[in-house]
């Protein structure tokens, strides 16, 4: 892969990292103003103001916390699901993976947005109950991702060799098995926190995310999607930001991927 797309994405991922952990770059983002509703771009509103009259630019800006912090979390959560039952399916075979595989499929046959839109829907919805509900959703495809790619080795000389040298199953699993399918799971925390990036903010779009008084890309481009003769930049900045923070998770991990299959290699 070439370097250059992979250092712009890597710089643009450390930029929404920074935006989202620093408090300072969301102050004042909320802050309205009616008589400066819906105004053009100029010198003191750089993106122009939203129909509350808030600065879009401090508006995208502060969209960043949500926007990396509730995909990390359903990525890694979903993750750390995904390798205890995946490994356990793979190496314990049996009846063990059978009903593993059973409920993973069960789990698999409901569609994952429109589930996440009733219980969201239900419940009441909400940031955190929405990270909940996509961790849960998103776990039967990381099973599914990690036993796959533990069967294609589980019968390896290596493994024989654990077994033979009486290792035990934990250490067989965390310091033999774990290592071969590790670009695997590189690549799909990556892939899931792209997707986690665009469900949440598809929920906020529905208002079942977010509260009205924080920040986050979704809500924004729900609130701005009346304003696009108006101030095209109050839908247009939140949207852009969807498009190009996903698609950097995605180059990112396919290079920590090439990398670590050289690595094992």
């Amino acid at each position: 892969m070439r370097r250059l797309p992979v250092i712009l994405a890597a710089v643009l991922l450390a930029a929404v990292v920074l935006l989202g952990l620093i408090p300072a770059f969301s102050s004042g983002a909320m802050d309205q103003n009616i008589l400066l509703s819906t105004s053009a771009p100029g010198p003191d509103h750089p993106l122009g103001t939203d129909a509350l009259g808030r600065d879009v630019l401090k508006l995208t800006l502060a969209g960043a916390r949500t926007a990396i912090v509730g995909p990390v979390v359903i990525a890694l959560g979903a993750m750390a699901v995904g390798l205890v039952f995946g490994l356990l399916a793979a190496y314990a075979g049996g009846w063990v993976d059978w009903v593993i595989s059973r409920v993973v499929e069960l789990m698999l046959s409901m569609p994952t947005l429109l589930l996440a839109i009733v219980v969201a829907g239900v419940i009441g919805g909400g940031y955190w109950v929405n990270v909940l509900v996509f961790v849960i959703l998103y776990a039967p495809y990381e099973v599914r991702l990690v036993r796959s790619g533990a069967l294609a080795h589980i019968n390896d000389p290596f493994l024989d060799a654990a077994r033979l040298l009486e290792l035990g199953p934990l250490r067989t699993l965390c310091f033999h098995l774990f290592p071969v399918i590790r670009p695997l799971v590189g690549a799909a925390l990556f892939l899931d926190m792209s997707n986690a990036l665009v469900s949440l903010s598809s929920l906020s779009f529905l208002g079942l995310g977010v509260s009205p008084q924080d920040a986050d890309w979704g809500r924004q481009l729900a609130d701005a999607r009346n304003l696009l003769f108006d101030n095209p930049m109050a839908a247009v900045a939140p949207g852009v930001a969807i498009i190009v923070t996903s698609i950097a998770l995605n180059v990112v991990g396919d290079w920590i991927t090439e990398r670590t299959e050289r690595t094992i290699q």
